[in-house]
């Protein structure tokens, strides 16, 4: 039995009899015009499987919800969250595999979300994601006048599209107390080595640079890959081994796992037992001075929360400055969806102007859409937004290789910070390296 929470249920039978909802205009986003259905599908419930959860004060699905609620006052929603994306992705896999999916659940823009649509390593036949320009269409035309088409392509195949791309985040990024290492006489690194020379003088010091919370462990894949690998050797060469087109025991990635287990020498010693969101704490306390993470921790750091104002800011990955590895959270429909025109509704609220809005506020992200980047953005948004736009950018290893090469391989990187020794991740990427799809397309031109 999977765990549901029930989010709202807003209307008796009463008002089910007397009311019709809404239905949005793909024009006119956030505006509603009446339709008519019948009472039976308005009380039944829309199923949405996501990771997205509570982070501090900061409550996405909530912020949406209540958008949706405006849009379509007698929608049930049913929450099947989990707050690891991990299980939330075994989960998913269970459900679509059983016949028994979610009418909508989320997933990482790329290889994650492809999956779905290629199952047959084929073409979109046996789909298990429905092309949304066959039951959406006004929307999907309104999506694709602001939404880049680079990132629509993404989500495409055959030149329909199969999800619907909602945030944008920065993968290699990071988040220091400026007054731990000010205390030490540092400055924030902006260098791998000055990562290195910060660790060996907090060590010394008794206090960990680095504060990892690898209980999922992609957090060990994020400090390696997307970071120490595009820092140390550039994006260039990092797509062009997740494409597998280079040797897997290349001496480039060699060096960046010896330089990842180096600086685990000098991280938190439970790294192992934390999640993501208590590594930002020991920052935020002064515990640690520096974590790795997708800028979805920055709203952890937002004023009044964790830490005193102007202590914690985020960074690119030291060395990474001008490049951007990012990630966008995808949300698509399935076949088997029991409540499809709930799935439909529930998509064009997470698209819409309104909800696109709400979501990059409350998240601290970049909007797929060009129309809601430039809101109120704050200094270190409109440098992401521009390298975004006009910067070097690459997708997170998630998107460019297979599930179970990351999987596989990130279950090794924690071993080999388990032994110290970089064995257990050099013998499995000999091993697992051949999954890697030689002829992967996902260029990464910028918008």
């Amino acid at each position: 039995m999977r765990p549901l929470r029930l989010w709202s249920i807003v209307a008796g039978a009463a008002l089910l009899l007397a009311c019709d909802r809404p239905r949005a205009s793909a024009g006119s986003p956030g505006k509603a015009v009446p339709t008519s259905r019948p009472v039976d599908e308005a009380a039944r419930p829309i199923e949405l499987l996501t990771w997205w959860g509570k982070v501090g004060d900061s409550n996405p699905i909530e912020a949406f919800y209540a958008v949706h609620r405006r849009r379509y006052p007698l929608d049930l929603i049913v929450d099947a969250k989990t707050n690891l994306s991990d299980q939330a992705r075994r989960t998913r896999k269970e459900q679509i595999e059983s016949g028994e999916p979610p009418d909508v659940f989320q997933a990482t823009i790329g290889k994650d979300h492809m999956q779905w649509v290629l199952t047959n390593g084929a073409d979109a036949r046996d789909s298990k994601v429905l092309a949304l320009d066959d039951v959406m269409a006004d929307d999907v035309r309104a999506w694709r006048a602001v939404v880049p088409a680079r990132i629509l392509e993404l989500v495409s195949f055959d030149g329909k599209l199969y999800g619907l791309p909602a945030t944008v985040h920065r993968i290699n990024a990071g988040y220091a107390n400026r007054r731990v290492f000010r205390e030490h006489g540092l400055d924030v690194p902006r260098s791998v080595a000055d990562l290195l020379s910060a660790a060996e003088v907090l060590g010394a010091a008794g206090v960990p640079l680095v504060a990892i919370g690898a209980r999922e462990p992609w957090a060990l894949r994020l400090l390696v890959f997307e970071g120490l690998l595009v820092a140390l050797d550039g994006a260039d060469f990092y797509e062009s081994y997740l494409a597998g087109k280079e040797r897997a025991d290349d001496p480039r990635v060699l060096e960046a796992l010896r330089l990842g287990l180096a600086l685990m020498r000098h991280a938190n010693a439970d790294w192992d037992g934390l999640t993501w969101m208590q590594a930002a704490e020991m920052v935020a306390r002064g515990k640690a001075a520096w974590t790795p993470a997708g800028d979805w921790a920055g709203v952890l750091f937002a004023p009044g929360e964790l830490a005193p104002a102007g202590d914690v800011v985020e960074t690119a990955f030291p060395g990474a400055e001008d490049t951007l590895v990012y990630t966008v959270d995808v949300f698509s429909a399935t076949v088997a969806a029991k409540n499809l025109a709930g799935a439909e509704r529930l998509l064009s609220t997470i698209g819409s102007e309104e909800g696109q809005r709400a979501l990059s506020r409350i998240k601290g992200c970049l909007s797929p859409r060009s129309d809601v980047n430039a809101y109120d953005a704050s200094p270190t948004q409109q440098r992401k937004a521009r390298l975004l736009r006009d910067g070097r950018i690459t997708l997170g290893a998630v998107s460019l290789a297979e599930p179970r090469f990351c999987e596989d391989v990130q279950a090794a990187l924690a071993e080999m910070v388990k032994q110290g020794d970089v064995e257990p991740v050099v013998q499995t990427l000999r091993s697992r390296y051949r999954l890697l799809s030689k002829a992967a397309d996902l260029a990464t031109r910028p918008f």
